[in-house]
Order: structure tokens, then sequence, then C-alpha cells
């Protein structure tokens, strides 16, 4: 029996969850396999968001090997972070009950510190953080700093999307009066769509970033996984990749040797979870793009894992993955 699919058209949510005051489609070329998602971000204007892509590629193409330019991307995991628990909307269909129950959870949590990673069909795959209850107020402070550092500077890469599925949408009320409370206002120049990363290190403007240039890993990989991680890179044409080995749940007060790699690296992409304002403020020196790669770094180690997250696997791809 052929089921009805949960994904269908949907213009807007209520007023108070609007971040931005304009709803637009999310398209990405070579990936419109993910229309059928009937995915909407807000944006800062009406745009066509398949050339806001293509505007976001070609201004980190244009900073590599040149000019610093700190990328952060902001979700789910981000949200509950920075705001804490938010209740479930009415479209999440979820009892009251439950939303007791998860509130009272959220009160307990801090008590026990903070503890953050990913998954792949239940399969751990990375932890992002681990932080005392006593650190975790001092965390919250580095990434008011430091979103507003690269809010004058670089680009915020949040995830304001939504469909008539509802995901991480119910964060928005509170992420809007945090944006408000921080002095952060989101324009075309300093945000952009959070899959926009996604797309731009797996889809095929990929090369345009890696080809014959030196890239820096910094990220707490080791071992078959790095190398996995390098082989990739170098079969996206980069020249040479260099690493720097970060904790993998700690990364918050590691120091990047930043003098080590200036001049010598033409891109950086790392994967540093909860750490990352404090990763990110450290990389000036390099005068180079320094992306907030996350969960991608998990697709470029094994390619199997992309079908957790939208906008890692492009069309020609996942054609070829099903092809006899």
């Amino acid at each position: 029996m052929r089921t009805r699919s949960p994904y269908r058209p949907i213009d807007d949510l209520p007023r108070r969850y609007r971040v931005l005051p304009h709803a637009i489609d999310l398209r990405i070329p070579d990936f419109r396999a993910m229309d059928r998602f009937f995915l909407r971000t807000y944006a800062p204007a009406v745009v066509c968001s398949e050339t806001w892509f293509a505007e976001f590629v070609d201004r980190v193409v244009g900073a590599i090997g040149t000019e610093f330019l700190p990328i952060c991307r902001l979700g789910d995991g981000e949200y509950l972070f920075l705001l804490g628990f938010q209740p479930p909307t009415r479209r999440h269909g979820v009892s009251y009950p439950l939303h007791a129950a998860r509130w009272l959870i959220s009160k307990w949590r801090p008590r026990f510190g903070l503890r953050a990673g990913g998954t792949h069909a239940k399969r751990s795959l990375y932890g992002s953080g681990r932080y005392t209850v006593s650190e975790v107020a001092a965390i919250r402070d580095v990434y008011g700093q430091a979103l507003e550092s690269i809010a004058r500077r670089g680009i915020i890469a949040a995830d304001l999307s939504f469909c008539a599925v509802p995901f991480q949408d119910h964060y928005f009320p509170a992420f809007r009066a945090w944006l408000d409370r921080h002095g952060i206002e989101l324009t075309l120049a300093n945000y952009v769509p959070f899959y926009f990363v996604y797309a731009m290190l797996t889809g095929p403007s990929r090369r345009r970033l890696f080809d014959g240039k030196r890239v820096l890993v910094i990220h707490s990989a080791t071992g078959s996984k790095q190398r996995a991680i390098t082989n990739s890179l170098l079969g996206n044409g980069a020249a040479a990749v260099c690493w720097h080995e970060i904790s993998a749940e700690r990364s918050l007060y590691d120091v990047i040797p930043v003098d080590r790699f200036a001049g010598e690296v033409d891109v950086c992409v790392f994967g540093a979870g909860i750490g990352k304002p404090a990763v990110l403020a450290q990389l000036e020196a390099l005068k180079v793009p320094c992306i907030d790669a996350g969960y991608v770094m998990e697709v470029w180690a094994d390619p199997g894992v992309s079908s957790s997250r939208i906008f890692t696997c492009p069309d020609s791809v996942r054609v070829a993955s099903v092809a006899p």
C-alpha cells in the first residue's frame, strides 16, 4: 500500500517564528533530490536561493589564500546548547505530559554538565563536547562574543529552514531573542543557510575550493579515519593536506599553533563541536577561509553516513549509487 509522504508545501510559520522577515524556497543546484522536502528558509531579503548559493561559493573561493573568512554553522545542537530546552510546537503533536517531562529533564541536565556528539544509525560517530556545569556559562559567553565578531567579519550559517515536518523550528523565537540581546543583525553579507556549507563541501563546487590548494584540517580524527579524510580531500584535487589534531571533547581549551601554518595553507576546514568559536577566534593569522565543516568530516571519512544528513550527497553521487 502506498503511503502519503509527510512532506508538503508550507508557506510560512507563525509570525513569532520569523527570525528574518522573508521565507524563500531552499533549492541548491546539484541537490534536486532535496526538492521533494519542500524545504523553505528565512532570509533577510527575497532572493533566489540558487543565486545566493552561487554568490556564497564565489565569495569563499575569492578569499582562498588571501583573506580570513570565518564561517560558523549553527544547527539544532548549537541551539539546544545556547538556548536551552524549548518546548515543541503544536505541529510536533506531542502531548503535554511529555512536554513537562522534557522540561524537568532540561532543568536537571545542567547539574551534570554538558555532553554532545553525533550518531548515524544509532552508532556514535563523534563527540563534540564534554564540559562541567561550571564551564557551561563561560562557554555560552564565548559563543556570544565570537558570533558578534563573525557577524562583523565572516558568515554565520544558521539553520533557519522549515517544512511541513517540524524539526528545529521551535528554537526560532528564542534564537531571534538571543540575536537581539547580542545586537547581531543577520544580512545577506553575514548570513547564509546552514545547508549551503554542506552543499559547498560535498557537491561539485568542492573542486573549486580544493583543486590545487593546500588544505589545513583541524579535527580530532586519528589513524584510519584521518587517512580517509585526507584521501577524500586529495581525491577532490587538493595539492596537499596537513593536520592539526585537537581534543575530541574539550576543543574549547585547545591552543592552535597558527604561526606554524600561516602562509603555508590556502584554505582551512575544521570540526570542533561546541568549541568551534574558540577555535575560529585563533585562526585569523592564516588569512584564509576557515570553514566549520562539522558532519562533512564524517562523510569524507565514510560516504555511507551521508544518509543521516540532507545536502551531503549530491544528485550525481546518489544516481551512481543506485545504478545497476
